[in-house]
Parts: C-alpha cells; sequence; structure tokens
C-alpha cells in the first residue's frame, strides 16, 4: 500500500508573486508592444534574422522612458537572460566579433 503525503500547493498567485518580486515597474516600457523582438535567437532562426530584430528591439530601448533601470535590474539577473535584448543591450550571436561584453546600440 502506498502512503499518501499531502504536499501544501499555495496556488499560482503566490508563486507568482514570489518569482516577481524585486522586478521593478517599468512604466511606460516600449517593450510591451514588441515582446517578440527581444526573445533570444529561436532555434532554427538565422544570426541574420535574430540580428535584425535585436537591432530592432535596441532602437525602442532608445527611446524607452525606463531604459535605465531596466539595464540596471538586467545587471543583477542570470547570464541566461543575456541571451535576449534588455535594456538596449543586444546578445552576441555567431559570426558576430567578440566584445568583453555585448554593447547598447548607438554607444
Amino acid at each position: 500500500m502506498t502512503k499518501r503525503i499531502h504536499v501544501h500547493d499555495p496556488g499560482i498567485v503566490p508563486l507568482l508573486t514570489a518569482m516577481l518580486a524585486g522586478t521593478p515597474k517599468l512604466t511606460g516600457a516600449r517593450c510591451t508592444d514588441r515582446p517578440d523582438l527581444f526573445d533570444p535567437q529561436a532555434s532554427g532562426e538565422k544570426a541574420t534574422a535574430a540580428r535584425a530584430r535585436h537591432h530592432q528591439a535596441a532602437a525602442l530601448c532608445d527611446s524607452c522612458p525606463s531604459v535605465a533601470l531596466c539595464r540596471a535590474w538586467a545587471a543583477t539577473q542570470p547570464r541566461e537572460l543575456h541571451r535576449a535584448v534588455v535594456g538596449g543591450i543586444r546578445p552576441r550571436l555567431s559570426g558576430e566579433h567578440t566584445t568583453p561584453t555585448p554593447q547598447p546600440i548607438g554607444a
């Protein structure tokens, strides 16, 4: 006979609240209308296509009122986040010249 163990499941709202704790409120962020531009390079997506998307995303960041706050938050996040465009900083893709860190557009 299998003994049942009951685990308390607090539900989705407390889980999401905990996950988002410390995330800044980015009022007026330009990324909210086109989140697809900011995503990491998709499996099977050519680097040239991803690079073009990332340039568009970074251009939106250039006019974003929350870019400084976003960039500061991104600096505290795990390395995996840096495969996407965050705070105007584009990830390095295959075929690009190597630099110590990804550079924002217009820098």
